[in-house]
């Protein structure tokens, strides 16, 4: 049996070498070598990644001869071993610097002096390293500070503050609170919160929405309950696109981009499983995937297809109420779930994304009534995936006009525009872009 920091290492190689989900990767290994719940192993996976630049800026006042030329193996086995040394208190210095050392014969062994003396090293001087000067070098500070790629600081500072950049960088370090949807086709917030409780978990009520429960305690996905459909982990930021959506009994609804299936199984169920509900997407395992969570939660109103929603299905044009385009996004929103976010995208992505999250919304336009609703999600923060795409989108459709989902709701979130912008350092929810807009035309 491998042992945790084992596993550390061969997730933390698949996200660094195949640019691999960090989140998907943690539960795949999980699985594979049957560990139940693996805190350790997701502190130091997590922990590594979230402080990348950090650990690298650190190491390279004693590796002289540049990290690049390191084995990817030894490069992660360092990081893992900085981190244990600078972030982890419960673990002793000799205790980490042996495990490290281990852990190289493993897989390096030539390496293995290397290491050794590199981290003691480091215990002898660490009071000696300092971060890049803050008023001389402010970008690289919060750079190396918080380990976020440079090009993501400067555009946020083009549109927020200092002091709100620096929020939202250590908002996105930060770990989030797990939400769960409860499922009111098969139970209500009171019962399950009941049910949860029993079994030993910590429950409050979400922080905007009757449906929302924060919940702590392990085993929320290993249950009876969770295999019986009474609830989805969802933040309430997604939870929100639906509400916006605002579904109801015996309409017929569209979702172009659904899977995994959160947004349309909430939908389902605000709709009293009453009408049609269209979920496309265009990976099949992800469909499946879908239909196996729509029978769970007894959501019977579900038909799912794949489909590409870049290829226009002229079958569903002026055809439907409420059409909700949740589109492929940066998610920069979700870089504190996805902390592997701040190092594989770039900058011209931005570009490559809003051109065609432009071209879905357009298409899924078409799929609406008149004086039906149409709305646009992102879960990122980046005004040229969000507003100036709905800019475009109004400047050429004129048919279409913004409206505030809820009066009420937005004043509870703070919220003064007619479209939605929550942050992590604001509302404490993931970073997720909402636009409603009603057909006129």
């Amino acid at each position: 049996m491998k042992n945790e920091r084992q596993v550390a290492l061969e997730i933390l190689l698949e996200v660094e070498d195949h640019k691999a989900y960090s989140n998907i990767t943690i539960n795949k290994y999980l699985r594979k070598y049957q560990i139940d719940e693996g805190a350790f192993i997701r502190e130091m996976v997590y922990g590594v990644i979230e402080n990348k630049i950090y650990l690298d800026y650190t190491l390279s006042f004693f590796v002289t001869n540049g990290l690049k030329k390191l084995k990817s193996e030894v490069l992660i086995i360092l990081r893992m071993g900085l981190y244990q040394l600078i972030f982890l208190s419960g673990t002793p210095a000799y205790a980490a610097v042996n495990e490290s050392v281990q852990l190289t014969r493993r897989y390096s062994k030539r390496h293995a002096g290397f290491v050794n003396a590199v981290m003691r090293n480091y215990s002898r001087k660490k009071d000696e390293i300092g971060l890049p000067d803050r008023e001389k070098e402010f970008i690289k500070h919060l750079s190396v500070k918080y380990s976020y790629e440079p090009w993501m600081i400067e555009e946020w500072l083009k549109v927020y503050s200092e002091e709100f950049t620096e929020a939202l960088l250590v908002a996105g370090n930060m770990t989030p609170e797990v939400t769960l949807r409860v499922n009111r086709l098969k139970t209500d917030a009171e019962t399950l919160s009941t049910l949860l409780s029993d079994r030993g978990f910590e429950v409050r009520k979400g922080n905007y929405l009757e449906e929302a429960l924060i919940v702590k305690g392990k085993g929320l996905i290993n249950n009876d309950l969770f295999e019986q459909g009474f609830y989805q982990i969802q933040d309430e930021s997604s939870m929100l696109a639906v509400k916006a959506l605002d579904p109801r009994p015996n309409d017929f609804v569209v979702d172009v981009c659904a899977a995994p299936g959160g947004k349309s199984l909430f939908a389902a169920e605000l709709m009293k499983n009453k009408g049609r509900l269209y979920a496309y997407d265009i990976h099949p395992h992800k469909i499946e995937l879908l239909n196996k969570k729509a029978k769970s939660h007894g959501a019977e109103i579900i038909e799912s297809k794949i489909q590409d929603a870049l290829v226009l299905d002229k079958n569903l044009e002026k055809k439907a109420q409420r059409v909700l385009a949740d589109v492929p996004c940066s998610g920069l929103g979700v870089i504190r779930r996805k902390p592997e976010i701040k190092y594989t995208k770039k900058r011209e992505e931005l570009e490559q994304f809003a051109d065609i999250q432009y071209r879905i919304l357009k298409n899924a336009s078409t799929y609406v009534k008149r004086d039906g609703v149409l709305v646009y999600s992102t879960c990122t923060i980046s005004k040229k995936e969000n507003e100036e795409v709905i800019k475009r989108f109004m400047t050429e459709n004129k048919g279409f006009s913004v409206v505030k989902p809820d009066e009420k709701l937005f004043e509870k979130l703070g919220i003064g525009d007619d479209m939605l912008q929550l942050y992590p350092n604001v509302q404490k929810t993931d970073g997720f872009f909402i636009c409603k807009m009603i057909k006129k035309e």
